[in-house]
């Protein structure tokens, strides 16, 4: 399962420091499972959250007060640890590189019952543009838009064809 959101810490030099993040399972409360990806201030993680065993992350940064694209890739297994990868803003056009954070987690996929989007402690997060596919490029699809100029020459085109049919008839 493919996951991808926007995400910009709102700025805001009084607050600390805070986190926002994407999870497939339960939820994030007190006895849930999930494994989420997402950002704490200025560093994006992918972990496993469960009460059992606690939480594990494995880390990356990322730019302060900007948009940021994350991309997640989370794979279950039939047996051992489930995996999740990240990558933070990904060439959309070009072959997927390394992840910048991965781990293998406690498999628990079977648990899973939804998505969160949360975002919590001290500055609010602004999120944009979540996608759920199959694949990469099912949840970074980009549509292409015409050039201004493109208009201009479809119009012109145009005008020259009614200027023509005006002639013959």
């Amino acid at each position: 399962i493919w996951v991808s959101f926007l995400v910009q810490q709102v700025a805001d030099p009084d607050m600390g420091t805070s986190y926002a993040v994407a999870a497939l399972g339960q939820g994030l409360t007190f006895g849930s499972h999930a494994m989420d990806g997402g950002v704490t201030g200025t560093t994006a993680s992918v972990g496993s959250f469960y009460t059992a065993g606690g939480a594990q992350n494995a880390n990356a940064a990322i730019a302060a007060n900007s948009v940021s694209l994350i991309a997640l890739r989370y794979d279950f297994a039939s047996s051992g640890n489930d995996t999740i990868s990240m990558w933070i803003n990904p060439l959309l056009d070009a072959p997927l590189g390394a992840p910048d954070a991965s781990g293998a987690f406690k498999n628990y996929a079977s648990a899973f019952t939804g998505v969160t989007l949360a975002y919590g402690d001290y500055k609010p997060f602004v999120y944009d543009e979540l996608r759920i596919g199959s694949s990469f490029s099912a949840v970074t699809a980009v549509t292409a838009v015409p050039e201004p100029q493109s208009f201009a020459l479809l119009l012109a085109g145009l005008g020259a064809i009614a200027l023509l049919r005006r002639r013959l008839g």
